[in-house]
């Protein structure tokens, strides 16, 4: 036997396996290889690669955990990852042409679940980036702020050079947190970009749409006035109601906050209509949502005052079953002065008894305004219906025109 064949077993038994640096190293080759496909994300994925800190996990959990969102085991992330990038390989010889490396990778979680008897969710982003320099396709990705901030104000000085109103509608979604935790982030941009299609089909060409980072959807309204956004926001509200979302009870309609704020009512710039109809969608998430709130200041009340000397009212807190709601074209009712500083939204019954005569009435709303009084009393402001006769009442005339 010859001296090279007495050491080949030897050899084989004596070899060393490759080592952990190396076997990664060239499996990042073929990873940035097949992100060439990709090159808005691949700088980011890049970093993944090269980050060398010992606490956190190895590359190829990094790297699958930013293209899907999962994190498996150091062994089975690298077979993921390396079966994935055989998938991508045979795809693109047999096409002609690069094949993304997320396709590969939704491919063998699929066929993975299959064998799987525990399922798991996997995320794939496979949405084209949004634009730095203007406006994204809100159904695709969001805007950045300055893209959209420059677009609207862009818009304003043409409505300024032209002498034409504007508006601006901003819309949340009231049940995209529930979506995200109950059906996961992927499910949600999809229900988000429904509703961003949805809304652009409800506007004009000379109108446009756009998403923030925030998750919101911003409606630019380019020659139309307060009311007429108003009729567009509703009728929106209206088509998203038949939106079935993923997660959300059948029958259950979906709901959404809109703030509406119209130029130059409410603002002069862009940044300044962009915070007004924030502030508008705030405050009608704050009511409980599934609303539309105006930016603008409602009319003012026109509250009866009611003096003691006339007039005697006996407070009595209603339990919230029984609370009246506000009807928001009511803009009457009373205000008395009270030692007692009742929380506003309180629903109360007043029982109005007159001092000088035997009238009395009794009325029920809630608590709208609250303001202390230089003696220590409060000015305490409700909102109710008030009668003609009432009115005679609380100021005192009933028993004059009686008698």
């Amino acid at each position: 036997m010859s001296e090279a064949s007495t050491q080949d077993p030897a050899t084989r038994t004596t070899a060393r396996p490759a080592e952990p640096g190396r076997e990664w190293d060239s499996l990042r080759e073929r990873v940035v290889a097949a992100l060439e496909e990709d090159p808005v994300n691949e700088a980011v994925l890049v970093q993944h690669l090269d980050r060398s800190d010992p606490r956190a996990a190895t590359p190829a959990q990094r790297v699958l955990a930013a293209l899907t969102g999962l994190c498996p085991g150091p062994e089975e992330a690298r077979r993921v990852l390396t079966e994935a990038l055989d998938v991508q390989a045979r795809w693109s010889a047999r096409r002609g042409r690069p094949v993304a490396l997320r396709l590969a990778l939704m491919d063998l979680l699929l066929r993975e679940n299959r064998r799987r008897p525990d399922p798991f969710r996997a995320e794939l982003r496979l949405g084209r980036a949004p634009s730095s320099s203007g406006l994204a396709d809100p159904a695709q990705g969001p805007t950045t702020a300055s893209a959209l901030v420059g677009s609207v104000q862009a818009e304003l000085r043409r409505a300024r050079r032209f002498r034409q109103e504007a508006a601006l509608l901003r819309l949340h979604l009231d049940a995209w947190d529930d979506l995200v935790w109950q059906a996961g982030s992927a499910a949600a941009e999809r229900a988000l970009g429904a509703a961003a299609l949805l809304v652009k089909n409800e506007i004009r060409d000379v109108d446009w749409a756009a998403r923030t980072v925030d998750h919101d959807l911003v409606v630019f309204l380019s020659g139309t006035g307060r009311f007429g956004a108003l009729l567009v926001a509703n009728r929106i509200a209206s088509k998203l109601a038949q939106l079935p979302l993923p997660g959300v009870a059948e029958g259950e309609r979906t709901r959404a906050s809109i703030g509406i704020a119209a130029f130059p009512a409410d603002a002069r710039f862009g940044w300044e209509l962009l915070a007004a109809a924030q502030q508008a969608m705030f405050r009608a998430r704050s009511e409980g949502g599934d609303g539309i709130s105006d930016q603008g200041q409602p009319p003012a009340r026109r509250l009866l005052r009611v003096h003691p000397e006339s007039v005697r009212i006996v407070v009595r807190i209603l339990p919230g079953r029984d609370t009246p709601p506000v009807d928001p074209q009511r803009r009457e009712g009373l205000v008395f002065a009270s030692p007692v500083p009742y929380d506003v939204g309180t629903g109360v019954e007043l029982d109005c008894i007159e001092v000088a005569g035997s009238g009395r009435a009794l009325l029920r709303g809630r608590i709208v305004r609250l303001e202390e009084r230089l003696g220590g009393d409060f000015d305490v402001g409700v909102d109710c219906q008030v009668d003609p006769t009432d009115a005679a009442l609380l100021r005192g005339r009933a028993a004059r025109a009686t008698g």
